[in-house]
């Protein structure tokens, strides 16, 4: 089944609002994330919109302005476009839940390549020439060894390794469509 990239983005945009909560605000003091609302924090918010937000502004955010971010501030940073299917979907997984850059060095470190934060040609180029499958399982290895030195695993790790094992399993089967 070949599938386009805006309908790739959709079916992975779905699977994170899933993750998500389907927009459930958390105001967690353990989350390192802070205030939260479709995986889209306090400090992205104040990023994307240029100015100073309140844990209010997180919570009325909205699905389409969630959706708007997670294109221009995640898939876009990642090159979901240029990802094989599967790939795309285990590196926007991990832009929204641990930040775009690192989801970059995520896949520029399972590819081989320098990892800079930045997804350009010669990351491109490692990728496609890589085998999606075994990428998958390097980038969750990637993954997993951050959750482990993010504050806050004690109280969050077991849902956070559950997130990923689900995220690769479906990555799997996308990638071997």
């Amino acid at each position: 089944m070949s599938v386009d990239a805006d309908q790739r983005f959709q079916r992975c945009a779905a699977f994170v609002l899933e993750r998500e909560g389907w927009g459930t605000f958390t105001d967690d003091p353990r989350d390192p994330g802070g205030p939260t609302r479709w995986g889209i924090t306090l400090k992205a918010l104040q990023a994307r919109r240029g100015e100073s937000c309140t844990a209010a502004d997180v919570e009325r955010l909205s699905e389409d302005a969630a959706l708007w971010i997670y294109r221009d501030d995640y898939w876009d940073a990642v090159g979901g476009d240029d990802l094989p299917a599967g790939v795309d979907l285990i590196v926007f997984d991990a832009a929204v839940n641990q930040g775009a850059a690192r989801a970059a060095r995520f896949l520029q470190t399972a590819a081989g390549v320098e990892a800079d934060g930045v997804v350009g040609p010669q990351t491109l180029a490692a990728v496609q020439a890589a085998n999606a499958d075994s990428l998958i399982d390097r980038i969750k290895t990637e993954r997993v060894t951050a959750y482990w030195e993010t504050p806050g695993w004690s109280s969050f790790g077991h849902g956070w390794a559950n997130r990923l094992a689900g995220c690769v399993g479906q990555a799997h089967r996308w990638a071997d469509e």
